[in-house]
């Protein structure tokens, strides 16, 4: 059985997606207002943790939760946010072999940015899920990659982490190469389709790869 955590960022959370991977077995942390998300939702539900500078966890869900022996975790670190401290928590615990984080693509636009900042400083290489999109992180190199259950087919689109993404991939309808490169303000991949179960990846350079739930999961 694979080790697996959540975390809980503060923006609204998928409830589909969370219940398709929540069990009792799941490691489950909120980062700091996530805990009043997951209150909301469902407060019988217990996180392991709650971590974060603690400014928008509301005082009376963090007493609910102090009863119901949750740790509470107060970081006053100004120059990261809940999610970086949730992370390099998560991280230090070491063991998982999934980590999916629910939301931090949605509401704000500098939050969504930071969200993406965040999975590079870490070299996250989890899941990032939102209402409608899962965002993953790929280094240079050679991947392989097939769709969950909750994710189609189309929709997909790769974008550069840095200043180019030069990328040879296979199984796209429309297939990227490294002669033609990734580039903000003059190209990229967008709205792409697979056209095989399997994709592959052949990277000089790290970048973001962005698929959508199916309906049934938005």
């Amino acid at each position: 059985m694979q080790k697996i955590a959540i975390v809980i960022l503060n923006t609204k959370i998928n409830q589909k997606v969370f219940d398709f991977y929540y069990n009792p077995n799941v490691f489950l942390i909120c980062a700091d207002g996530g805990a009043n998300r997951l209150y909301e939702y469902k407060k019988e539900i217990i996180p392991k943790c709650i971590i974060g500078d603690l400014d928008s966890l509301k005082p009376e869900i963090q007493d609910y939760y102090q009863q119901q022996n949750c740790s509470i975790v107060k970081i006053d670190d100004q120059d990261t946010s809940d999610f970086e401290k949730a992370l390099s928590y998560i991280q230090q615990l070491d063991g998982f072999q999934r980590i999916i984080i629910i939301g931090g693509l949605t509401e704000r636009f500098d939050q969504t940015i930071n969200s993406l900042h965040t999975l590079v400083k870490f070299n996250f290489t989890g899941e990032l899920i939102s209402d409608y999109s899962i965002v993953r992180y790929f280094n240079q190199g050679i991947h392989t990659f097939q769709f969950s259950e909750i994710e189609q087919s189309k929709g997909i689109s790769l974008f550069p982490q840095g200043t180019q993404a030069r990328i040879n991939t296979k199984g796209l309808k429309w297939n990227v190469t490294q002669n033609n490169p990734l580039i903000l303000g003059k190209f990229l991949s967008t709205s792409n389709e697979a056209i095989e179960k399997q994709l592959e990846f052949d990277s000089l350079d790290n970048f973001f790869f962005v698929t959508q739930l199916k309906d049934e999961y938005i």
